[in-house]
């Protein structure tokens, strides 16, 4: 499976709110040597989700672009309570699509940076709620014909959608994730963070001595 890892500057502080808010840890908060700490968990409706706090490592730097992350979104039959959880621990907040059915995006900074949706009434009560990954495509057919012929399988084809062409697919290892060509004018800028900034501006100046990089966290993993 493709994993959603969101951003916190306190991991052990998410742990309790996660646990307060009737998650389960699936992983312990533990280091990953000097890159950061990180925890794996499980929301009450059953998605899977990580954790990240940023050291060394701040995340993805590069967003929104051909063969980046573009999107990411929680799904569940549970929309009411699913959206209380992330609030409750993230402290999100989140604007309602009034062209879909139960369905909204979730902020941060007043920015719209994912989003959580309820399943439709038609699909299995044993449906597993689940984070889905979406990735940037410059021409969504071809990326899906191109998945499919490097041993990936087709779950839905490539298909007209408002924010663009979208498909759904699986690696050659069984993982689902879903490909979008967006429309022009719908795709969001890829603006580098404040951190990605002065991580280059440190660099710059630290070239060819020896010197420390910045350890401020990051703004978010996504």
């Amino acid at each position: 499976m493709w994993m959603t890892y969101l951003a916190t500057s306190d991991a052990d502080a998410t742990v309790a709110k996660i646990k307060g808010g009737g998650g389960q840890l699936v992983m312990e908060p533990m280091d990953v040597m000097d890159a950061g700490r990180m925890v794996v968990a499980v929301d009450p409706a059953g998605a899977v989700f990580g954790v990240w706090q940023a050291h060394a490592f701040p995340g993805a730097q590069i967003v929104n672009e051909p063969g980046a992350m573009v999107w990411n979104e929680q799904l569940s039959h549970d929309l009411e309570a699913s959206k209380a959880f992330y609030a409750a621990v993230f402290g999100y907040e989140y604007g309602d699509m009034t062209d879909r059915v139960s369905y909204a995006t979730f902020k941060v900074g007043g920015k719209d940076v994912g989003g959580i949706g309820g399943y439709h009434s038609g699909l299995p009560a044993d449906t597993p709620s689940t984070w889905r990954v979406y990735f940037n495509a410059a021409d969504n057919d071809a990326t899906t014909a191109r998945a499919q012929a490097k041993g990936g399988s087709v779950v839905w084809e490539p298909k007209d959608h408002p924010s663009g062409r979208l498909s759904t697919v699986t690696d050659g290892q069984g993982a689902l994730f879903s490909i979008l060509a967006s429309r022009p004018g719908k795709r969001r800028q890829s603006r580098p963070s404040e951190r990605a900034k002065a991580q280059r501006a440190t660099r710059a100046r630290c070239a060819g001595q020896h010197c420390s990089q910045p350890s401020d966290r990051a703004e978010r993993s996504h």
